[in-house]
């Protein structure tokens, strides 16, 4: 995060992230159905998409990252490119430089990268 707030000219003090995982627990919603219920949930999701206007997904990885394969996760992808909302996808700073580092190394490393 510190890496994108540096990129984006953010002063870190000063930006504020939304992040769903701790405002909606996505597990008593939609298995327990103790809130609202799922189909409430995906508009809350959508308003405060829009509401706030813009995605910045964290990915752990370059290869495999885990974020692809959470079934919300993609939910936010899709929700997002049906609203309009611009999404930023950004790496910790050891998996930036690990991909910087393959690219680098020309087309074997974009080879690797393809796998």
């Amino acid at each position: 995060m510190r890496m994108w707030t540096e990129e984006e000219g953010l002063d870190p003090r000063e930006t504020f992230l939304y992040m769903c995982f701790f405002v909606n627990n996505q597990f008593r919603i939609l298995v327990e159905k103790s809130q609202a219920g799922s189909d409430d949930l995906g508009a809350v999701f959508e308003e405060n998409l829009q509401r706030i206007g813009k995605v910045v997904a964290l990915l752990d990885h370059w290869k495999n990252p885990r974020y692809l394969t959470r079934i919300w996760t993609i939910f936010e992808q899709f929700t997002a490119e049906k609203l309009g909302v611009p999404v930023t996808m950004i790496l910790a700073r050891e998996a930036a430089e690990e991909l910087i580092a393959e690219i680098d190394q020309g087309s074997k490393g974009i080879k690797r990268m393809r796998r």
